[in-house]
């Protein structure tokens, strides 16, 4: 049997993120959010020729899955390479990411 599910086209954070800076999203063929998002009070500085701002050296972040009704937050910490994109796979969670 085929699950039912349809594509999402886009997807918002809950509002306890409205705050923090999204630095990679995507949405996966489950229809769910995977995004990595850091408060910005840790001094992000706009990029040279991109539109998204480059995280400090060493900084803190987040892993957020949302699922319908359900988040999931997984922290990181002391991070020290910056992610640009995000991408899911069925044993979890692939990251690409630009050299700082």
């Amino acid at each position: 049997m085929v699950a039912d599910h349809r594509l999402a086209l886009h997807a918002t954070l809950p509002d306890r993120y409205a705050r923090h800076e999204v630095l990679a999203s995507t949405i996966d063929h489950r229809g769910r959010l995977a995004a990595l998002v850091a408060d910005p009070a840790q001094g992000f500085v706009p990029s040279p020729d991109r539109f998204w701002l480059r995280p400090p050296p060493r900084y803190d972040a987040a892993a957020v899955i949302c699922d319908g009704a359900e988040t999931r937050e997984i922290p990181l910490t002391d991070l020290d390479q910056w992610f640009t994109h995000i991408d899911t796979l069925a044993c979890g969670f692939h990251g690409e990411f630009e050299p700082t």
